[in-house]
């Protein structure tokens, strides 16, 4: 039975995050130049910026692919860390689409979703409806796959020892957290363990409030993605991930002494338990941008503190990043911007020298 139960949550979780991956990847090579033309044009205000990260961010279905823009655009220095900021906090909401989407039960659906995309993916000659197509494979493959991990949790709630050692870690909430936490950096993405909580809360196997707390850890531990994606970049990339992780912990630690009052408003949203987690996830990062987002430039400030600018890391090419290359528009904007730095370096210190 353990191995059973082993195969399809283990299954199941790969095809979840396969389909994400495919979502992400078909979406943005359809739309990269849209979605990089939005943010590039509407960040100029905190709160276009936010909204723009909304859009975006539902868009291809996962936040670390807009984080990971963010970091080109502002590494390219075609926006500000306080501009960017805004556009984190949009991301966040709109992340937790995929969550809701499933707590609409599309699971019977899936298979339909992922023969009508693999028509595309297989048969169009133009790229653009091949990576459409790859999208919808997608979508049906995180519905079967949230289904699986369903089917494989389900007998979980009928075993005594199971349900004993759960109901204890659930009287510990900052467990929780942390287990979501380490299980959300480990898979690289919060929409999983977020769907896993939705499954042991519907079947009973798990109270609401704990059900949430392993949701805190979820939206925190989403942050690991953008952490190592900084770790060869530069140092303002490393303030966008530095922020982010900022912006979550703040929020946690805001929601986790007050969860019962958390659990509360999420019931007042729905009846079905599932859906009520899902919303949880949603209000968590709605209440948490309209606490931060007034208080975005400041906390660039407080970013560039944390991290100061090293002389020591100075380079011959301070804007050209081989990173940027994946994203031709970024990639020229640096281009730009270094034969700006050079003309000035002449001018400036290498004429009045020579003469």
């Amino acid at each position: 039975m353990l191995f059973t139960v082993a195969t399809g949550l283990l299954g199941g979780l790969a095809f979840f995050l396969y389909g994400m991956n495919l979502i992400s990847t078909g979406l943005q090579k359809a739309a990269a130049r849209q979605v990089q033309q939005l943010l590039g044009t509407v960040t100029r205000n905190r709160f276009y910026g936010m909204l723009a990260g909304l859009v975006v961010t539902i868009f291809l279905q996962t936040s670390a692919v807009t984080t990971v823009l963010l970091v080109g655009f502002v590494s390219a220095g075609l926006m500000s860390l306080g501009q960017a900021l805004g556009v984190i906090l949009g991301a966040a909401i709109g992340s937790t689409l995929t969550a809701q989407l499933i707590a609409f039960r599309l699971s019977d659906y899936s298979l339909w979703a992922v023969v009508a995309g693999l028509i595309p993916y297989l048969a169009a000659r133009r790229l653009r409806w091949r990576y459409l197509g790859q999208a919808i494979l997608g979508f049906g493959l995180i519905f079967y796959g949230a289904a699986l991990m369903g089917t494989a949790i389900a007998p979980f709630s009928t075993i005594p020892g199971f349900t004993a050692v759960l109901q204890r870690l659930a009287a510990h909430p900052w467990m929780m957290m942390l287990a979501a936490t380490l299980f959300t950096a480990i898979v690289q993405g919060s929409a999983a363990p977020v769907v896993v909580a939705m499954t042991l809360a519907a079947q009973g196997g798990l109270a609401l409030e704990p059900a949430l707390a392993l949701v805190l850890g979820a939206n925190l531990g989403t942050t690991a993605t953008a952490f190592i994606s900084s770790i060869a970049l530069s140092r303002e990339a490393k303030r966008v991930a530095l922020a982010h992780f900022f912006f979550k912990l703040a929020g946690v630690l805001l929601f986790l002494p007050f969860l019962g009052l958390y659990a509360g408003l999420s019931r007042l949203t729905s009846t079905d338990v599932a859906r009520q987690v899902a919303n949880g996830h949603t209000l968590f990062n709605i209440i948490n941008m309209l606490v931060f987002i007034p208080f975005t430039p400041m906390v660039g400030r407080l970013m560039e503190r944390l991290l100061p600018d090293a002389p020591e890391e100075e380079k011959v090419a301070k804007y050209l990043d081989t990173s940027l290359l994946n994203v031709p528009e970024l990639a020229l904007a640096g281009v730009t911007r270094e034969l700006l730095r050079m003309a000035g370096i002449i001018r400036e210190e290498m004429f009045p020298r020579v003469m």
